[in-house]
């Protein structure tokens, strides 16, 4: 506008400029637009800090069922709503029971808060679809003593399924995620332990607790559905020997609650076949008792 208000001023009391004139100045401009373009073209494609919002830890245990499917979904979306740190999965599961496995992994993928995930602690597995889940993530580190895959059967409720189908899933994720494609697409028929699964490049590495999974990440750049983005998670402090990192930031954990803890365990196979057994049970007592009569 300022340099608008100039030319005017200058036509009022000079007469309509020089052709050359006009030439220059709009030369001038398209080369400020041309400029200030290339700039923010550069500043897009560096990696975005993270900031300090928080860090969530949401603790996936059992079998991934409707509640669990729940947690998951309610733990992603309020993460981007909030648009914290980072996400941290806990994973502890043996295989998926009654829900959209496929709709979990794509809400991992286009999450634009990074998540990681940790098949821990020490003995964890990551087997069917929590291997995928496990893989769908752009960070993936495995705790000693634990393993990760197979990854068929994907439902343990379902029959059969196409191992195929799930090498060619797995080797995209991988793909997309910066890991090796040959060896993940490995997990659909076996399993790895946690330092072959480094070793081979399938995960992202091997770390014992939670807390040192969070401060290994500090500095590293993470990709996401919003581009790449430079985390910050630690800070140092003491002096001397007894420097050390922790989380420089709020580390909240989310688990289910108690309803949806209850409705878990009822869902359970073993126990699920327990209550069968003891409903058989009281039903053959109950015919003998009415028979008596």
């Amino acid at each position: 506008a300022g340099l608008r208000s100039v030319l005017v001023r200058s036509n009022a009391t000079r007469g309509a400029p020089p052709i050359r004139f006009r030439r220059v100045v709009a030369g001038c401009l398209f080369a400020v637009i041309a400029l200030a373009t290339l700039v923010g073209g550069e500043a897009g494609a560096a990696p975005q800090p993270s900031g300090r919002r928080g860090i969530t830890v949401v603790q996936v245990q059992g079998y991934i069922d409707p509640p669990v499917a729940t947690l998951l979904r309610d733990a992603i979306t309020n993460a981007n709503q909030s648009r914290s740190t980072l996400l941290l999965v806990q994973l502890d599961s043996k295989g998926a029971l009654d829900v959209d496995v496929a709709r979990l992994v794509r809400m991992i993928r286009d999450s634009r808060v990074p998540i990681a995930v940790w098949v821990g602690p020490s003995g964890a597995h990551a087997n069917g679809a929590a291997a995928l889940l496990a893989e769908a993530a752009p960070i993936l580190f495995v705790s000693p003593g634990s393993n990760l895959g197979p990854a068929q059967p994907v439902r343990l409720d379902q029959s059969g399924g196409s191992v195929d189908a799930v090498r060619s899933e797995l080797g995209g994720l991988a793909d997309a995620t910066g890991r090796d494609p040959a060896a993940t697409r490995r997990l659909a028929f076996r399993g790895l332990g946690a330092s072959d699964a480094a070793r081979l490049g399938v995960t992202n590495g091997v770390r014992p607790t939670i807390g040192e999974v969070i401060v290994t990440l500090d500095g590293r750049t993470v990709r996401t559905a919003a581009g790449a983005i430079r985390l910050s998670t630690a800070k140092v402090i003491g002096t001397g020997r007894g420097r050390r990192r922790q989380p420089n930031q709020q580390v909240v954990f989310d688990s289910l609650g108690l309803g949806a803890r209850l409705q878990h365990t009822l869902i359970s196979p073993r126990v699920a076949y327990l209550l069968l057994v003891v409903g058989l049970a009281l039903a053959v007592i109950a015919g003998g008792v009415l028979a008596a009569m």
